[in-house]
């Protein structure tokens, strides 16, 4: 037999996690011109702390508007320019990420918005956990151009050094789009007193 707390926690399940299909599923839809206003700001901020162009190397934000699957993506060119040739040949590393940088936020807003806190709780969780996502997502670019750059000679790392980069790297793309979100909704979301 069932009591009426149990079948009052199991709604309230039901319908957080309802509240958080949905809202997830309207943050992910792209919203036309303002999705294009947002990647291009993004853009911006990336090519504003990463690019250079100097005599040594060039790192430059492109467009990806070609690519039907992924309408929001951009591909951060590394060129080392003492490998260049004279005809602009040589080697280039990419490094290609959805430009809306926001990826791993959408799904704490989305955990942060469907969870019944009290709003005020909520605000703050979604201003420091959005603040953070960002900060994680530029570093983890930031990481990214690093390591390409050692492909072209622009960094120098030893085997053993490359190949615990690599694995930070699978692990940071593996974790950064779910353990994290969900570990900042964990702790910017909740109190001792919930549990």
């Amino acid at each position: 037999m069932t009591t009426w707390k149990t079948v009052h926690q199991r709604n309230s399940v039901l319908w957080f996690a309802f509240r958080l299909v949905t809202i997830y599923g309207l943050l992910t839809m792209p919203w036309g011109v303002l999705t294009e206003v947002y990647v291009d700001i993004a853009q911006r901020v990336v090519q504003t702390v990463f690019g250079a162009d100097d005599a040594w190397h060039t790192i430059a934000v492109e467009n990806l508007k070609d690519d039907p699957e992924h309408p929001y993506w951009s591909r951060i060119e590394i060129v080392n320019r003492a490998l260049m040739n004279p005809d602009g040949s040589g080697p280039v590393r990419n490094v290609d990420f959805d430009a809306r940088l926001m990826n791993p936020a959408l799904l704490l807003i989305a955990l942060v918005i469907a969870t019944p806190v009290s709003w005020r709780r909520r605000g703050w969780a979604l201003l420091w956990g959005v603040l953070d996502s960002c900060l994680l997502g530029m570093l983890f670019l930031g990481f990214s151009i690093w390591d390409e750059s050692s492909e072209i000679s622009l960094v120098t790392l030893s085997p053993v050094t490359q190949e615990a980069v690599r694995t930070a790297r699978d692990l940071l793309t593996s974790q950064l789009g779910l353990s994290v979100p969900v570990l900042l909704w964990i702790l910017l979301t909740f109190r001792k007193e919930d549990f």
